[in-house]
């Protein structure tokens, strides 16, 4: 394995242990073992396919992250949704189009 940064090294120890269910502890140069501390073959090939497609479903879901982090804390649109009944507001409609619109599906 090449050198990764810190995500990358995470992805591709998630790609083996997804690819191979004998794998239980993958080293810090990637190779994998059993629990028998036997080495696990692996196919790099198959496991750079299988970060690639861990990577797409992370940036898929990237602004659910974004999102959840922006919105007000459900306490406040509580009191938001209160206010708008009584004074016929639309402050929470306002407030959650708003990170919605900062933060688009993809």
């Amino acid at each position: 394995m090449t050198k990764k940064s810190d995500n990358q090294t995470n992805e591709w120890h998630q790609a083996i242990y997804n690819l191979y269910p004998a794998a239980r502890n993958v080293n810090k140069t990637g190779n994998a073992f059993d629990t028998n501390n036997n080495p696990v073959v692996i196919d790099e090939v198959a496991v750079n396919a299988e970060t690639e497609r861990l990577d797409a479903i992370r940036e898929a879901n990237k602004y659910r992250t974004a999102r959840n982090k922006a919105y007000p804390l459900i306490t406040d649109q509580l009191d938001m949704i209160w206010h708008d009944k009584k004074d016929g507001t639309t402050t929470w409609e306002d407030a959650v189009q708003a990170v919605k619109d900062a933060n688009p599906k993809p």
